[in-house]
């Protein structure tokens, strides 16, 4: 990793009112959102004047009034620091009482020349805002909704450093109130070893540096402040490996040249308040992705999830996790890297009811093994109760079939036995309608001989 750079301000150059650039800008060309950051960046009056960090509003005041008033948009960093002003001298006084000279500066002007002498040299911070970690940035940026539709969401992309949040806390975030803590995140910088000790800082960011001396309190913030040096220990071969808490193995440190060795800046003799800090990676840095879709190749050094679809833009924040609220698989990663994403290659006692799956890349075994077998056990067990319940239901369902063919079989019972009785009914209708047709017939024949004996 690259030595932590000062934020400085370059010098206004010496103009007669009209810009150097106002004659060759093109008038219908607005400046890019990076030199709307760097003129923001460089004015901190602008921030007062068009009401906060809008690049937009920074864009329309160079074009209207800034590059006719000879502000300039060169990049970021350029050229001299500014002078103290009075606020900046007090904070450099309070944060620096210990430093032969800062107390005896009495002017703006006379602690500039303190910090241009020697405590640039040191690492010193000139800025009233305490320095802040890289990481913090991040953690800064993950609770501040407004910041990320400014500078886009990071948390995408934890590989890329980017200076525009470090240059925001310095200038506005530390007056804003805002919070750079990782704490609720996991991350904060805490001491791993003192010097000539090792320091297990599996995945993370190794500080050293001396956080102060007569009697200072010995803290991560006091080593921020002053010269020190950082190791990214997941650029190194083995990332999970102790690192030697050493000027010989840690290099060079912020602030120096590069062909010096860090001797020549970190002060005090070897072994004497020295230490190294450990900050691992935020949680929210280095969650599991999406790597792959179902069919393609996922790059992964380390634990690969076949599971339910994130989608097509997922968030890294509900990715990973809405994908272990369903049946998963899991595998290791082979030293290749290459892993196919496909059923076939991820087995599964249970099946894996997302009909869209992806496989996510767990680089930093964030969900470890163990928490995978819960899962697996978890699942296999709701999925034992799924079979169970889908037998009895086919039991129920078997049962109901018989009933309900019980229930036509009486039904056609009874229909039969109501014919019957209605055949049986008929027919004695029918019995009695003829006996009575004989008793009739006889009467008739009867009364018919009666009367053929009464004429005769």
């Amino acid at each position: 990793m690259e030595p932590l750079g000062e934020v400085e301000e370059e010098e206004d150059p010496d103009t007669d009112g009209k810009g150097p650039m106002a004659q060759e800008w093109p008038d219908d060309k607005m400046p890019s959102d990076y030199q709307a950051q760097c003129y923001l960046e460089r004015y901190k009056d602008l921030g007062h004047a068009i009401g906060g960090w809008d690049l937009t509003k920074a864009k329309m005041h160079w074009m209207e009034k800034g590059r006719y008033e000879g502000r300039w948009l060169k990049p970021c960093g350029l050229g001299k620091a500014t002078p103290f002003g009075k606020e900046e001298m007090q904070c450099y006084k309070e944060r620096y009482h210990m430093q032969p000279g800062v107390q005896r500066a009495k002017t703006p002007a006379q602690a500039f020349k303190h910090y241009e002498k020697t405590g640039r040299k040191w690492g010193l911070n000139r800025f009233c805002a305490p320095r802040i970690t890289f990481w913090q940035s991040y953690c800064m940026l993950a609770r501040s909704p407004d910041l990320q539709a400014q500078f886009g969401s990071f948390l995408d992309k934890p590989d890329v450093t980017d200076f525009r949040l470090m240059r925001y806390w310095q200038q506005f975030g530390y007056f804003e109130g805002r919070d750079p803590s990782c704490g609720d995140f996991g991350g904060e910088l805490s001491k791993c070893a003192n010097e000539g000790e090792s320091c297990t800082c599996p995945h993370g960011h190794v500080y050293f540096g001396r956080p102060g001396k007569r009697g200072v309190k010995f803290t991560p913030q006091r080593m921020l402040e002053e010269s020190h040096q950082i190791v990214d220990t997941r650029e190194l071969p083995n990332p999970e490996a102790p690192v030697k808490c050493s000027r010989e193995t840690l290099g060079y440190v912020r602030g120096g040249p590069k062909d010096k060795p860090a001797e020549s800046f970190l002060l005090g003799p070897a072994g004497k308040d020295m230490a190294c800090y450990c900050q691992s990676v935020p949680k929210l840095l280095f969650e599991p992705m999406p790597c792959a879709d179902e069919g393609g190749n996922c790059q992964c050094q380390g634990n690969v999830f076949f599971g339910a679809s994130a989608g097509a833009e997922p968030k890294r924040s509900e990715a990973f996790s809405n994908m272990l609220d369903a049946p998963y698989a899991f595998k290791r990663a082979p030293a290749t890297g290459n892993v196919t994403c496909t059923s076939e290659n991820f087995p599964s006692e249970f099946p894996l009811h997302n009909t869209a799956r992806q496989c996510y890349c767990d680089q930093f075994n964030t969900y470890p093994e163990p928490h995978v077998a819960e899962d697996e056990e978890y699942y296999k067990e709701e999925h034992r109760l799924h079979q169970l319940e889908q037998q009895a239901e086919r039991v129920r369902a078997e049962k109901r079939t018989a009933q309900a063919a019980a229930r036509q079989a009486t039904e056609a019972a009874e229909k039969d036995r109501a014919a019957a009785g209605q055949l049986e009914e008929k027919l004695k209708a029918e019995a009695i309608a003829r006996q009575k047709a004989a008793w009739e017939q006889k009467d008739k024949e009867v009364a018919e001989a009666r009367a053929k004996a009464a004429k005769a």
